[in-house]
């Protein structure tokens, strides 16, 4: 794509969108940089192009932004980094060294992999405080205003900028911070509620914030807006088709309809979700997940499951007794 045609696209969705150059390239590039991008008159390069089309909504996949052989290269081995992420390896050590031997990075290439790095140093390191330390700093490579604690100061995001702040909220978190944890999750819920335009990072991304935020107040002891966040994931499962999460909203609404008092409520949610996790044949969480109901709430009287012949908790019992 030349310089005129990537300019023009991002000066179409910047005013379509109804942003100011100062939002969207904020912590980026300066604005005359922009400007001289949107006129055609400079080429941004592939990462500033993908970031602004992220921050616009736009998903980079499809833009055909040209790249040259380094680009190429580090492209495929995020993918792979990705992927081995994904599937819970995080022996990426060698793909990292690769990506860094490709020569000298930018700020967004230095973001990229310090955050592939964080997420497989939280995966293997118990210092928490050390993890949120290096989201932060990953975080302020492309907005280097933000502070833990204090107000956004910023409008826009890249997808990969609203992963690291939800990795900076899911650390807040585990540290006990459980206030700034929803705070953060709140926005970037809010973020994708009103500004994301993108289906797919709607559908992948919002179920799994809004089930964050369910947990959370529910751990916080707000039980009535723990339901709220469930019932809201329940709309965006269904809207998307996204069913993974469907069956834990309705578990969070039963458990905190309980905690208030409302054991009908309780009960019929409870009922539903294992019903819906039996039928998705996820037996042995539906097992577990009866079992730790039926400890908390020892009055209601739970409907019994039939499961899978060959998924019996009985007789994995009796197996594990012999």
């Amino acid at each position: 794509m030349d310089a005129y045609t990537i300019g023009k696209l991002i000066k179409e969705f910047r005013i379509r969108n109804g942003y100011s150059q100062e939002e969207l390239c904020y912590g980026l590039c300066a604005v005359s940089t922009l400007s001289r991008i949107e006129r055609g008159d400079q080429v941004p390069n592939k990462k500033t192009a993908e970031a602004f089309l992220s921050r616009l909504g736009v998903s980079t996949s499809s833009s055909y932004i040209v790249m040259n052989n380094v680009d190429f290269d580090r492209w495929n081995l995020e993918q792979q980094m990705t992927q081995a992420i994904l599937s819970d390896d995080c022996d990426i050590g060698n793909l990292i060294k690769e990506y860094e031997s490709l020569g000298e990075m930018d700020n967004l290439e230095r973001q990229k992999i310090l955050f592939f790095k964080t997420i497989c140093e939280n995966h293997h390191e118990n210092d928490k405080q050390a993890v949120l330390s290096h989201f932060v700093e990953a975080l302020q490579l492309s907005i280097p205003n933000f502070r833990l604690g204090e107000e956004f100061s910023f409008s826009l995001l890249t997808e990969t900028e609203r992963l690291i702040l939800n990795n900076i909220a899911i650390a807040e978190f585990e540290l006990g911070n459980i206030e700034e944890a929803i705070r953060i999750e709140e926005f970037i819920r809010n973020y994708y509620e009103t500004k994301s335009t993108n289906s797919l990072f709607c559908s992948t991304n919002l179920p799994v914030i809004l089930f964050n935020l369910s947990n959370w107040y529910e751990t916080k002891g707000d039980y009535e807006e723990s339901i709220e966040a469930a019932a809201a994931g329940k709309k965006v499962c269904i809207k998307f088709g996204q069913l993974d999460h469907f069956p834990l909203f309705i578990m969070n609404s039963g458990w905190a309809y309980g905690k208030l008092g409302d054991m009908k409520k309780c009960k019929s949610d409870i009922d539903y979700a294992i019903k819906t996790l039996v039928e998705m044949e996820k037996f042995e969480f539906a097992d577990e997940q009866l079992r730790i109901v039926q400890s908390e709430f020892p009055n209601i009287a739970f409907e019994k499951i039939s499961f899978h012949e060959e998924y019996s908790p009985v007789s994995k019992s009796n197996a594990n007794s012999e």
